[in-house]
This record gives structure tokens, sequence and C-alpha cells, in this order.
């Protein structure tokens, strides 16, 4: 397998069990290609695709897997090309011709079942249709944008919440905090004071923790 990695997934990792689990059989069952995971910054996205990508690669469908940093058009130009230096046959491409480039190796990843993340999409980044393969694999995009009209794709949005109040307790615990009894009134007005100053978002936890 060709790889371009993902990031390290982060220690204080908690919670979305049913939305990794409600994608993937997605990812298995349906027809739907191109997945959206959308949400405000620091809810963990990306951590979210962090987790898909390594399941994915585990179940060794994919011919190559790749992963792009998508925060500007430009910075997802750069990342696009660096699926050619994987590829052989892809080592000739002129990357001066930057549209060219882009399409010749779209069509040659559409020959095999890849897996591709877009990483942190740009909300105006208008044109991302034109560097997904459009028949074989899957693709996972990450953004805060959730109007995939936009885009002009048939994509499968999920939205990203906050943590609930189940794995809020398990991050506490990950940074070796003591939690009072999830029945007691202690709790709950801790679990409410921790979704509404920090709206659940599991990066701004982990710097207050």
């Amino acid at each position: 397998m060709m790889l371009i990695p993902g990031p390290q997934q982060v220690p204080f990792f908690v919670g979305r069990e049913n939305v990794v689990t409600q994608v993937l059989h997605e990812l298995k069952d349906t027809n739907k290609q191109v997945h959206l995971l959308c949400g405000p910054g620091g809810i963990g996205k990306s951590q979210l695709a962090v987790r898909l990508f390594d399941a994915l690669i585990e179940t060794g469908q994919y011919s190559h897997a790749f992963w792009l940093n998508c925060q500007t058009t430009e910075q997802l130009q750069i990342e696009y090309m660096r699926i050619a230096e994987k590829i052989p046959d892809l080592h000739g491409v002129d990357k001066k011709d930057t549209k060219l480039a882009i399409q010749t190796i779209r069509e040659r990843i559409e020959t095999e079942c890849c897996l591709l993340v877009f990483d942190d999409v740009a909300p105006d980044c208008i044109d991302v249709a034109e560097f997904l393969p459009r028949n074989k694999g899957h693709v996972i995009l990450t953004s805060r944008n959730s109007k995939t009209t936009d885009w002009d794709l048939d994509v499968k949005c999920w939205l990203v919440d906050g943590l609930v109040d189940e794995d809020l307790m398990q991050l506490a615990s990950k940074f070796g905090l003591l939690m009072p009894d999830p029945k007691d009134d202690d709790a709950k007005n801790c679990m409410e004071y921790l979704k509404t100053e920090f709206s659940g978002c599991p990066v701004i936890l982990a710097q207050f923790f």
C-alpha cells in the first residue's frame, strides 16, 4: 500500500463510538462514496477522521491511503501533488501545469480503490470536487462548512457535536481528575458547566484540564 499517513491519535481522544460505528457501516454497506465530518473548530473532526482513517486501513480493502491537509486551496494543491510522488507511474507528472496535473492524478487513482482524507477543507474552497475520485474507493472530508451544495458533491454529511456527559467524564479521568458520581447533583452541575462554558469541545477542554 502507498501511504501518506495522517496525524497520531491524541491520547485524550474519547467517545464518538456511535459516530465511528455509523460511518464505518455507511462506508461498508452503501454506495455513498464521499463523507463529510462538519462542525466548529476544536470539536474533534480531525481526530475523528484519524480514528476512521486508521480503522479503514486495517480492513485491507484499499490499494492506497492518503491523508491531505487542506487549510487553503493552495495547500490542497500542494498536498495533492504529493500523491504523484507516491505512485511510480505518476512521477513524471508536470507539476507546473496545476490543472492538468490534478486531472492526471485523479484519473490515475480512479483506477484503484483508494482512501483519501481531505482534512480541514477551507469553507471557501469551492473547487474541492475536482480533486475527488469518482468511481472507486472512499473520501472523508472535514470542514467547518456544512453547505455541501457549495461544492456540487453528492455527500453524506455528519454533524460532529460536543462531547456528551459520559464522554466528558471519561476525558476528565484521562487527565487524572476525580469527578463526582454521575448521579449526584454536583456532577450534573459540573457537566453542565463544561458543556456551557466550553461547548463540549475536546481540544479546549484538554487545555482546561
